[in-house]
């Protein structure tokens, strides 16, 4: 996934003190997983960026906050999802103004938590 990232342009390094600091998956467009959603509705059905596959080397404080509003300002209508019991994420995306909208599911059909930032 991540080499198709890659070739697809979508993949994004944050660097900190010319280190690694962060990566993620962004891309504006449609993403099929999230055309449905159940338990919920999401805040807009317009366009819409996609954080996917967004990590933090843990070394310095603030990272993930930092790419998730370089997202926000490359445009300003993202979403993402996360396990259901992935916590630390979730309390990320809601101290950055992510609410939780549902839960859609992954093509092998695997339930996820659905947030949105607009």
């Amino acid at each position: 996934q991540i080499k198709e990232d890659i070739e697809n342009r979508h993949s994004f390094v944050c660097t900190h003190q010319g280190r690694i600091a962060g990566v993620l998956c962004f891309f504006i467009g449609t993403d099929p997983t999230y055309v449905k959603i159940e338990e919920g509705n999401w805040l807009s059905d317009g366009p819409y960026a996609v954080i996917h596959r967004i990590a933090s080397s843990g070394e310095f404080k603030g990272t993930g906050t930092f790419m998730m509003e370089w997202a926000f300002e490359q445009f300003p209508n993202v979403r993402i999802d996360t396990h259901e019991d992935n916590y630390v994420m979730q309390n990320m995306l809601t101290k950055n103004g992510f609410h939780r909208c549902g839960i859609i599911f992954l093509e092998n059909g695997d339930p996820r938590t659905a947030f949105q930032k607009i």
